[in-house]
Order: structure tokens, then C-alpha cells, then sequence
């Protein structure tokens, strides 16, 4: 909490008024998932992870919680079907990836270009459901394809061993290419020597 002094602005003399001014913003921790195993008491356990740093206890020490103690993990999510009769899925509405690598629109992007094409298809032989086969599922398996592979590099990115094997393994030519065309989005083209070897 800080006070200011502020001078009132009137036609009248000015005049000091001493007002308090709160600040409210989010504290939390980022972990992994196998940090909080174990744990039942999160309000300790943020506590504990807070307190622990003395830059963030002395920038903590007069304030308030003044909410609850929430968890929020695993932001991804994936629809059960992506396409009906008459409907489909794209972007996030079908698959949400974390955002470490910046995919969100490329997916979203790609999914929908695949989703209008499938839709297309549909219309030229003659107004057709997307339940026909080789529509709808060849469309969620390609959508799927894609997502399962930049989830790979996410749970590759999370892994702490993860920098030091891609510095010896980037080395390589191959890998190299592969692993930067699957960053910058590429992530359905057949030929990535990653994908050949299923390595993504």
C-alpha cells in the first residue's frame, strides 16, 4: 500500500487530499506437475515456494491474499470428435496446445484450411455428410497428426534434460532440419527425418 498526495484541480484554492492506493496483481508458481505430487496443503506450498526467494519475500511483506488459492494445470485440451454430421472442429475449439512454441495460430490457420478443403469435398459430391468416409476422419486424423506432433516438442521441451541432448543432437544435419521445420510449423510434412524415425 502506498499514500500519495494529490492536489485537487477546482477553481477553489488548491487543497492536499491523502488518499491510499492498492495494488492487487496475481502471485503463483509455475511447476511441473510432479512437483505438486504429494502435496495437499497448496496455501503451504505456495507459501513455502514464495517465501523461499528474498527478493519475493521482501516485495511480499506487506501484502494481503485476498483470494483463494487456486491450480490450474495442463492448459492443452482435445475434443473427443472434431466433425459431425453437419459441423467441425478447428483451431482451438478443437485442440488447444500450450503455447511454448508458438502454435496456436499456425494450428489454428492450417486446421481450418484442412476444415474448409474437407467441407468442399463434402459440397462437390453433392452436399454429402461429413460422417461419409475418407471426410470428416480423414480431416480429425490429419488435424490429430499435427497436434500430437507439436505435443512432442512441448513434453520435449519440459523435460529438463531437454537443451543439453538437442545442443548434441542439432550437431547433426538431419536432425537439424527436422527439428527446425517441426518448430517453424511444419509439422505434417512426411519427409522430416524426426517424423520418418518417430522420434516426434
Amino acid at each position: 500500500m502506498r499514500t500519495l498526495k494529490v492536489l485537487s484541480v477546482t477553481k477553489e484554492k488548491p487543497k492536499a487530499i491523502s488518499r491510499s492506493v492498492f495494488y492487487r496483481t496475481s502471485v503463483g508458481v509455475v511447476a511441473s506437475s510432479q512437483h505438486f505430487d504429494g502435496e495437499n496443503d497448496f496455501e503451504e506450498y505456495l507459501n513455502r515456494k514464495l517465501l523461499g526467494s528474498a527478493r519475493v519475500r521482501g516485495l511480499m511483506k506487506n501484502s494481503k491474499r485476498v483470494s483463494e488459492i487456486r491450480k490450474v494445470g495442463n492448459y492443452s485440451h482435445t475434443c473427443e470428435k472434431f466433425y459431425g454430421d453437419r459441423w467441425v472442429l478447428s483451431g482451438d475449439a478443437a485442440l488447444f496446445l500450450d503455447p511454448i512454441f508458438s502454435s496456436g495460430v499456425h494450428m489454428s490457420v492450417s486446421t481450418s484450411t484442412f476444415a474448409a478443403k474437407t467441407i468442399l469435398k463434402a459440397m462437390e459430391a453433392g452436399n454429402q455428410s461429413l460422417e461419409t468416409p475418407g471426410l470428416g476422419d480423414a480431416y480429425e486424423a490429419k488435424a490429430r497428426l499435427g497436434g500430437k506432433r507439436f505435443r512432442n516438442l512441448i513434453m520435449m521441451f519440459y523435460d529438463g534434460s531437454f537443451v543439453a541432448q538437442m545442443k548434441k543432437a542439432l550437431e547433426r544435419e538431419n536432425i537439424r532440419k527436422g527439428f527446425t521445420s517441426a518448430v517453424a510449423g511444419d509439422v505434417w510434412n512426411e519427409n522430416n527425418y524426426l517424423f520418418e524415425k518417430k522420434v516426434l
